[in-house]
């Protein structure tokens, strides 16, 4: 693959051979990583949660090595990861999911390493999705009417309903663990308050009104001179039709997209680094915003597929502040699909929708149709020449991982 990149500054030939440590393995997002970064001739260390056998071991291009799982002892963890940087001295470490950011952002002072994440005030913008929507609603963007709940007596202020509670920080250290919080979907009063039955205020929640719509993605490189390198991204299938991770997702051209407004919130936020950014676009063509990735995000797939290398950009940015990633010159339509979630999508529409807030539902005839149609233009996540054994096990593992948490009983 040739990379061009503005004449002033220096190509990556330099960097060949640097060490770039990434992680977790089992972010969504860490196949495509890889192949970002492998075949622009870095050398590349994967951390993985410990017994997770994680598909990548498929590939010979990288090494993985195991720490604690951060679920289990997040001490330990961070332990582990520090003598992997100590075994391999690496040039930058990428924390690929969010608790990768809260692990990487906690050893950035204790290291020296490179961080290709957010750090101090950044991760916390990056963790904390009230920080996200006073900053997005500071730059102009629509902001759907929020609830900060901190307690259960503050659900009792709710009255909107359909109703969705989510954790207002992606990641919490409770008992040397970190953990996520659950999401919640209320239709009603009472539904709302047998909420407590699992949640008793161990982290704070934020609640919003369920808005019908289409999920968009917007992505792009913030540099003291800008965003760089804008593209975009909407939803055609998520895994579970009522709203989750997607399982096909198509390119957008980012025309109609409020970039200027988003350029403000990263320029207020000092942000520097990747980002995406998840929009939601309603049945009256509004715009949305609903929060913000702070590292490599799902759907790389489909930005690589385009030439638009976020992954290896990020590491560049990173050793040199003054590189300007080359923009393709081409717009390229395509739909990027991921085998296993499809799979899943077919089963989450047979299985129903498990909730009487859902007013309309996907017919299965037609879900099947639309999952089987393969086009010119569709490309698969996950998919790079030679590494067909990681694909088919990548894919294997995805459905029965999934089935594993959506289909048990009760």
């Amino acid at each position: 693959m040739r990379l061009f990149y503005n004449p002033t500054m220096e190509t990556s030939s330099q960097y060949k051979k640097y060490t770039i440590i990434i992680g977790f393995a089992e972010a969504l997002s860490a196949p495509e990583v890889v192949w970002s970064l492998v075949d622009n001739s870095f050398d590349v260390v994967v951390f993985s949660r410990r017994g997770s056998n994680s598909p990548l071991r498929r590939s010979k291009k990288i090494k993985i090595s195991e720490v604690c799982p951060p679920e289990t002892n997040v001490t330990h963890t961070i332990s582990d990861l520090k003598n992997i940087i100590n075994c391999f001295t690496p040039n930058i470490i990428m924390p690929l999911d969010d608790r990768a950011v809260w692990i990487c952002d906690k050893i950035a002072a204790s290291v020296n390493t490179k961080n290709a994440g957010p750090i101090g005030m950044q991760a916390d913008l990056a963790l904390d999705k009230r920080l996200q929507i006073d900053a997005a609603e500071r730059a102009g963007l629509r902001i759907i009417p929020t609830h900060n709940v901190s307690n259960p007596e503050d659900l009792s202020k709710i009255n909107d309903f359909p109703v969705l509670l989510k954790p207002a920080i992606s990641i919490v250290e409770a008992d040397q663990k970190l953990i996520s919080g659950r999401h919640y979907r209320c239709t009603s009063k009472s539904e709302l308050m047998n909420v407590t039955k699992t949640w008793t205020g161990t982290y704070p929640m934020v609640a919003q009104p369920i808005i019908s719509g289409i999920g968009e993605g917007i992505f792009g490189l913030s540099t003291d001179t800008g965003v760089k390198a804008w593209s975009a991204h909407r939803r055609i299938r998520m895994m579970n039709p009522l709203g989750s991770g997607s399982s096909a997702c198509a390119s957008v051209q980012i025309t109609d997209q409020p970039i200027d407004l988003l350029e403000r919130m990263f320029t207020e936020t000092n942000w520097r680094g990747i980002f995406m950014v998840e929009m939601l676009r309603d049945t009256q063509n509004q715009l949305w915003f609903m929060e913000m990735n702070g590292r490599c995000w799902g759907s790389m797939a489909l930005a690589r597929r385009r030439g638009y290398e976020y992954p290896l950009w990020s590491i560049l940015y990173t050793l040199d502040p003054l590189f300007q990633p080359p923009i393709p010159a081409i717009y390229k339509d395509i739909v990027c699909r991921h085998l296993g979630r499809e799979i899943i999508h077919i089963l989450m529409v047979l299985r129903g929708p498990q909730s009487s807030a859902v007013s309309s539902w996907p017919s299965l005839g037609r879900t099947i149709l639309d999952v089987l149609r393969i086009k010119r233009n569709h490309a698969w996540y996950n998919w790079h020449k030679g590494e067909t054994l990681f694909f088919i096990e990548d894919t294997y593992r995805t459905v029965s991982n999934i089935l594993k948490k959506k289909f048990r009983p009760g």
